[in-house]
């Protein structure tokens, strides 16, 4: 087949290849409407050598820290972490959970919800962690994001 025959056949058929991409056209605009907006936060931590105290000395001493990178993102979503980030930090989305008497299982399914939800990558060269929530509601994604960094904060100075 030659151009002019193709060509041809578009002439010919053209209304059916118009109502063919607006019905396409229509309905992705359609879906594409009827999609909630949704917002994502993000915060990076710098991870950095723990500076001890030398024990006698004038001069303080750099220990290792022996906790390797991947170790440090599995602590972020660890339920220890998750768990202080929904009781100390998060109370206005999950309420008060000290005195409940259901608090245990709602303080589990929470974790599952955070950590469902929670996204965290590394930087192989860096020292940086990149920590994501995505909800609909962007106020509380930024809140969720801030208060697992803060947990996390919090949990790695108290194993220092």
């Amino acid at each position: 087949m030659e151009l002019k025959d193709y060509l041809r056949i578009l002439r010919r058929r053209w209304l059916t290849i118009i109502i063919v991409s607006g019905t396409f056209l229509l309905l992705s605009s359609f879906y594409l409407l009827r999609q909630p907006v949704s917002f994502t936060a993000t915060a990076e931590i710098a991870l950095k050598d723990n500076l001890y105290p030398s024990l006698g000395n004038d001069f303080p001493v750099i220990i290792q820290d022996y906790f390797s990178q991947a170790t440090r993102v599995a602590m972020i979503k660890s339920r220890k972490v998750l768990a202080l980030a929904a009781t100390k930090h998060l109370t206005r989305y999950f309420g008060d959970l000290s005195g409940a008497p259901d608090a245990e299982e709602r303080l589990s399914r929470i974790t599952r919800q955070l950590a469902d939800g929670l996204k965290t990558t590394q930087d192989k060269e860096t020292e940086i962690i990149t920590i994501s929530y995505t909800d609909l509601d962007g106020q509380k994604a930024v809140d969720i994001v801030n208060a697992v960094a803060a947990a996390y904060e919090e949990r790695s100075s108290l194993s220092a």
